[in-house]
């Protein structure tokens, strides 16, 4: 089970679509990682980890935003 921020909540999410998120995510945010070939589970979840609460409230942002323009 991996946990992700999705839709402005942190949602436990079973099988592999939960580190594809993570995944996708760290190498979004982070410029210099292990080859996508080498890196480990134990490394995805420690990258993503730091970045589940500022992308909880980033979309909880858009949102809101949305809403007001809506």
């Amino acid at each position: 089970m991996s946990e992700v921020a999705v839709n402005g909540i942190k949602k436990t999410v079973r099988g592999i679509g939960g580190i594809n998120t993570q995944l996708t995510q760290i190498y979004i945010d982070y410029a210099s990682l292990p080859s996508i070939r080498d890196i480990t589970l134990d490394e995805i979840s420690f990258f993503y980890r730091p970045l589940i609460d500022g992308l909880v409230e980033l979309q909880k942002a858009k949102a809101s935003k949305a809403r007001k323009n809506g």
